[in-house]
């Protein structure tokens, strides 16, 4: 449906886009035992209502092995109303080194800390509610839902996406309403926050949105957006913004 699409306040979405190169040893003989990958995902229903899910991953390599399992839980009312919860722990870290080059490969960075003891947690919950599970009689079953997140990461955990030494909090909220056959509405806020493992604040931003959208024909839509912004600037105080569009 293109909402959120309006307002931008970075290029690509928000999304850093970059050259990602993997380089790997594979050990012979009698080395490839001691270097071993394996992993799993079990998931099944118990009935139409509850799902039970579990993984566990191990990698054994010389500077320090890394393990991670974790498990989650689904409750669903309908294909557009459920609840789920997650729950992973990891114990080492899962890339031994990680850089990176914002010149073209002429300087590089690490990315991450060098801790052997690194472990930690992650947990995510996220709810859906198709408002036409409600009232039916109100509301159409596409476009009319609300949506809740909360996730939270030890700056311990590690997996290879992102291996940033960060500890992580962030929860969110959004409505979407199809209030016409021609007119949609969707409002947002989320909330961001990490910090560095001695508690030094990172990120902190609240972005607050509300979004219309018109059809005009079958294939023409127009779009008005506001967005409040508020996050820490260059000096590490707050500041606030309000972007249109």
């Amino acid at each position: 449906d293109n909402f959120g699409s309006v307002i931008n306040d970075s290029p690509a979405d928000g999304y850093d886009n970059y050259l990602t190169v993997d380089y790997e040893y594979v050990p012979q003989g009698s080395e490839a035992l001691g270097a071993m990958t394996a992993g799993g995902r079990v998931k099944g229903w118990v009935n139409d209502y509850i799902g039970v899910g579990a993984n566990y991953q191990t990698e054994e390599k010389d500077n320090q092995d890394y393990e991670a399992y974790g498990t989650d839980l689904t409750l669903r009312a309908s294909e557009g109303t459920y609840l789920k919860a997650e729950f992973g722990h990891s114990k080492g870290r899962q890339t031994d080194s990680n850089y990176v080059s914002f010149d073209g490969g002429l300087t590089f960075t690490p990315i991450g800390g060098s801790a052997d003891d690194r472990e930690g947690d992650s947990y995510q919950v996220k709810g859906v509610m198709n408002l036409y599970d409600i009232a039916p009689s109100v509301f159409s079953a596409v476009g009319n839902d609300v949506k809740a997140w909360y996730k939270s990461k030890d700056a311990g955990y590690s997996y290879a996406s992102q291996d940033d030494d960060l500890e992580q909090e962030s929860y969110g909220t959004e409505i979407r309403l199809q209030a016409t056959d021609r007119v949609a509405v969707k409002t947002r806020f989320t909330s961001m926050e990490e910090r560095e493992s001695d508690g030094t604040l990172r990120t902190d931003s609240q972005q607050a949105e509300l979004e219309t959208q018109v059809k005009v024909t079958k294939h023409i839509k127009i779009s008005a957006a506001g967005k409040q912004v508020e996050e820490l600037n260059n000096e590490d105080e707050k500041g606030k913004g309000t972007l249109a569009g």
